[in-house]
Parts: structure tokens; C-alpha cells; sequence
């Protein structure tokens, strides 16, 4: 019955996190900041980069979190976590940006943590369709408002096909 011992930072919360965590939907520019502080607070860990624009010209942001950021390491496995694409659909944007929190302030005191990111290059878009984030309305039971983005696209339903174009 032998458990690896996994430490943990001395002023964890019972969530897990070490800094006072806010659990509420973060408009675009509170996501930017979020990601742009956590960038500049871990470096070592993090790389933050854009990979274009919205159609209404947001930044699509992407967080790469890793023990050596910004380089591909030959045989290291590389993980894409994707939430918002549905704009309308919220929860998937906030449990990215906890556990963006989550793996940054636990690097270095808790094993389970830093062996993941070690090991791995992980990187998480919060937010692929944030123009339907800003659409979508509070007590849309139909959910409809904001679920696809600024061109009328339900970017679940647009990933490349090899053989024919989606719609």
C-alpha cells in the first residue's frame, strides 16, 4: 500500500489552488488579462501566443504550458485543450482557465503536477469562438444566441473534412 507522497504547497486551499480563485465567467478582455498575468508570473513554464483573430478581431489566445516552453521536444506528447466553441457555452472557458491556475501554481510542490508538466506540452485555448461569447445572452434557454461565431459558422460543426466541406 505504498502511495508516492505528493506534496503540496503549504497554503493550498481545499480547491487546490495556492492564490484566491474567483469562480465567475470572465468577459474577453478579464481572459486576456488572466492569461497574459499568468504568462508573466510563469514563465518558465508558459508561452502565451495568438494563432489570428476572431472575425470581429479578437485575439484567439493559446497558453502553452511546459517545462521548456516554445520548443517541440522529439517523443514528448503534446495535448490541445479547445473550450468556447460553442460561444454560447461557458463552462468548458472557465474550467480551462482553472486549470491553467490550477497546473501553474502547483509546478514545483505537488509531484503529480510537475510530472505532468515535465512531460508533457500542453496547450489550451480557452476561447475559440469568443465573438459568440460576447452574442450570448444570460437565461437563453434555447441556447442558441451565440453558439456560432460572427460569420454565422458553428465552428463544432466546421472542422475539416478530407472529402467534402462542412457546413
Amino acid at each position: 500500500d505504498m502511495k508516492p507522497e505528493v506534496m503540496t504547497h503549504p497554503l493550498t486551499n481545499a480547491e487546490g489552488f495556492i492564490l484566491p480563485t474567483s469562480f465567475y465567467h470572465h468577459n474577453h478582455t478579464e481572459m486576456e488579462n488572466f492569461l497574459k498575468s499568468i504568462a508573466a508570473t510563469y514563465p518558465s513554464i508558459t508561452r502565451l501566443y495568438s494563432v489570428g483573430k476572431s472575425v470581429e478581431g479578437r485575439q484567439l489566445y493559446v497558453i502553452e504550458i511546459t517545462d521548456n516552453p516554445g520548443h517541440h521536444e522529439p517523443g514528448e506528447p503534446e495535448v490541445k485543450y479547445v473550450g468556447n466553441m460553442h460561444g454560447n457555452e461557458v463552462v468548458g472557458r472557465e474550467v480551462l482557465l482553472l486549470l491553467i491556475k490550477f497546473l501553474c501554481e502547483n509546478y514545483g510542490t505537488n509531484d503529480t503536477v510537475s510530472r505532468i508538466v515535465n512531460s508533457t506540452r500542453i496547450h489550451i485555448m480557452p476561447s475559440m469562438n469568443p465573438d459568440g461569447y460576447v452574442r450570448a445572452k444570460v437565461g437563453d434557454e434555447d441556447g442558441v444566441i451565440g453558439r456560432e461565431n460572427a460569420h454565422g459558422i458553428d465552428l463544432n460543426r466546421n472542422f475539416p473534412d478530407q472529402y467534402q466541406q462542412t457546413k
